[in-house]
C-alpha cells in the first residue's frame, strides 16, 4: 500500500490551485504535482523553483470568527453586556446567535451582531477587534 504524500496543484503563472493528498501516481490535465511535505504550499500562494511563497494579502474566502474567541477576546465587563445585549435582541437574531459555534463575516447577519456587539461594548473599533478572524 502507497502511503499518501502532500501536493501543490501548480496552475498557470505558477500559481497554487489546490493543495492535495494522493499516492503520486496520477496526473492532472494542464497542471503540474508539486511534492509539499513540509506543508508549505497555501491556495492562492505561488510556485517558484523550489519555494513556495505565501500570496500578499490573506484570502477572505475563508474568513470566519469562532464565537469562543469573541468570549476569550473580551474582557469580563465586556462578555456580561455583550450577553446581556444578546438576550434582548430580537428573537430571530438570538436564535441564529446561539445556533452557531462560527460565524461568517460574508453572511448577512454578520452586519447585525457587528452592530449588536459595538452598541454593547461602546465602539465599532472595539467591536470589528472582538469579531477578528479567527485564526485557524
Amino acid at each position: 500500500m502507497t502511503t499518501a504524500q502532500r501536493y501543490a496543484v501548480i496552475g498557470s503563472g505558477g500559481r497554487v490551485e489546490n493543495v492535495i493528498l494522493a499516492d503520486g501516481s496520477f496526473s492532472l490535465e494542464g497542471k503540474r504535482l508539486v511534492p509539499d511535505p513540509k506543508g508549505q504550499a497555501h491556495i492562492g500562494g505561488t510556485y517558484r523553483g523550489t519555494t513556495f511563497k505565501a500570496p500578499a494579502e490573506p484570502s477572505d474566502a475563508f474568513a470566519f470568527v469562532r464565537k469562543a474567541d469573541i468570549w476569550e477576546r473580551a474582557t469580563e465587563e465586556e462578555a456580561e453586556k455583550i450577553a446581556q445585549a444578546f438576550d434582548e435582541a430580537p428573537a430571530r437574531l438570538r436564535g441564529i446567535w446561539a445556533g452557531t459555534p462560527i460565524l461568517d463575516p460574508t453572511d448577512a447577519n454578520f452586519a447585525e451582531f457587528r452592530e449588536i456587539i459595538a452598541k454593547a461594548v461602546g465602539t465599532k473599533k472595539r467591536a470589528d477587534e472582538l469579531l477578528a478572524p479567527s485564526g485557524g
